[in-house]
């Protein structure tokens, strides 16, 4: 029965215009504008010439706004449902409604990780084409770094849909859930919790999206009693939480 619905899933996923036009604002994001931000770097940038760019200033700027716009396009997968009306036939098509929300929580895990791997194998080796031999010494793919970037990535990625499917079948609205989302990475944990006067220091080496980030980077917070590998488990602890609720709302619920 799973198997079946997810690839009644998918079907719905690769006919619908929203997913391609997301495709393609993805590539341009992660890409096309970084691609354009490397060549500035090559031609313009006289403090850089000649040293080699470590991967760790090349891969987020690829991966960070590519892992936004698959948090996007998870929520979708969810929402579309009640924004068109089609949720009632969904249900009526597949009456256990877990089973509904693992399909669609496994295809864009399936998805997002695919295209975070691939991006981030294109994007080094176009980095080091475009910035050269000597800036691009480092970002060779038999760079054991470069290489734990293509893994961490997909992980990253996959981590994304979790928590944004998790919030997406709280919410069942787009705009609340993107809404929620992009604030809560761009500013709640970079400038909101850091400001509260004495507490956010404490609470900032806490937050969800520092734990994860630290997991990509590999380098453990130093006020927290785990490593980069206990930061994923709390992350995915936090989108776990999230989708557990939103698995218990969607069975309660009315359609």
């Amino acid at each position: 029965m799973f198997l079946n619905v997810l690839k009644s899933e998918f079907t719905k996923l690769r006919t619908t215009r929203a997913f391609w036009g997301n495709l393609i604002f993805f590539l341009l994001m992660t890409l096309g504008f970084n691609a354009f931000m490397f060549f500035m770097m090559a031609k313009f940038s006289e403090e850089t010439q000649g040293i080699p760019v470590p991967p760790q200033s090349v891969a987020p700027g690829i991966n960070m706004p590519g892992a936004m716009i698959i948090a996007i396009m998870s929520v979708i997968v969810v929402t579309s449902e009640y924004t068109h009306k089609f949720i009632t036939m969904t249900f009526q098509a597949t009456p256990n409604r877990v089973v509904l929300a693992l399909a669609k929580l496994v295809l864009m895990m399936l998805v997002g990780g695919l295209l975070a791997f691939l991006v981030q194998l294109i994007g080094f080796p176009m980095a080091q084409l475009i910035l050269g031999k000597e800036m691009g010494a480092d970002l060779g793919l038999g760079n054991s770094e470069v290489q734990g970037y293509l893994w961490k990535s997909a992980v990253y990625a996959m981590m994304f849909v979790l928590f944004a499917q998790g919030l997406a079948w709280i919410l069942r609205s787009a705009v609340a859930a993107i809404v929620i989302i992009l604030g809560w990475y761009m500013a709640l944990e970079v400038m909101v919790l850091p400001m509260i006067y004495k507490v956010g220091e404490k609470i900032v080496p806490y937050a969800p999206f520092k734990n994860l980030s630290a997991f990509y980077y590999g380098e453990p917070i130093e006020e927290v009693p785990w490593n980069e590998w206990g930061s994923l488990a709390y992350f995915g602890a936090w989108a776990l939480v999230f989708y557990i609720i939103g698995l218990v709302l969607l069975v309660r619920r009315d359609a």
